[in-house]
């Protein structure tokens, strides 16, 4: 393999990370949101 293979299979790479990176942004977003809810109203009924 050789440096030009290299870098493009790191371009490849990092083009596919960034691509999947917006879907677990919105995905992990929602679901954390979702779970500080979760956690307030816990702590409400507590209160």
């Amino acid at each position: 393999m050789t440096t030009g293979d290299l870098q493009q299979a790191n371009e490849e790479t990092r083009e596919a990370w960034n691509q999947n990176a917006a879907f677990w942004d919105e995905r992990m977003g929602e679901d954390r949101i979702a779970g500080e809810a979760r956690s307030h109203r816990r702590r409400d009924r507590h209160h």
